[in-house]
């Protein structure tokens, strides 16, 4: 759900664009990110210590049509990179596809997203969420740095690194 979030968010700052992956004649979205900037305060003073750009793509495609219960496919091609004050860099790399769908159970049709790749921020894996309950429907994968599904973000992995 934070990626969605995240994707609803950067799409606000992005124009359509043919650049980037193929748009599938027309029939995909493709968002290019070119260099957004933010402030990353890693100790709280209100004073940026890191500078993030974010740069790639995300292309989407909806499905419609009678009887489909998949809503849409976005794939992800991030890097965030993270700068400090004398110019050490470090890059977080968000790669994979979410997909948007509905599945039925006793309570009638939900609303679901399926992300793999880096999902929820600390799982290289699969991670199915219930849009409507917002329950944790399927988890697989690893944490690379340990720790809960949500526990951290990449800010906080770019902080303890270049500080």
């Amino acid at each position: 759900m934070i990626r969605l979030i995240i994707t609803l968010v950067l799409a606000l700052y992005l124009t359509v664009t043919a650049a980037g992956p193929a748009d599938g004649n027309g029939k995909k979205m493709v968002f290019n990110i070119l260099d957004l900037g933010i402030p990353v305060d890693c100790n709280f003073d209100g004073a940026p210590d890191l500078s993030l750009d974010i740069v790639g793509w995300i292309q989407g495609k909806a499905f419609d049509g009678d009887g489909n219960r998949n809503l849409e496919l976005t794939v992800f091609h991030l890097d965030g990179i993270y700068t400090n004050a004398t110019g050490e860099m470090w890059t977080w790399r968000d790669r994979g596809p979410d997909r948007l769908y509905f599945i039925d159970d006793e309570a009638g049709p939900q609303l679901v997203i399926a992300i793999s790749g880096r999902a929820g921020l600390n799982i290289i894996g699969r991670i199915v969420v219930n849009l409507i309950t917002g329950e944790t429907i399927f988890e697989a994968g690893r944490h690379p740095f340990g720790g809960e599904l949500f526990e951290f973000t990449p800010d906080d992995a770019a902080c303890e690194i270049l500080s």
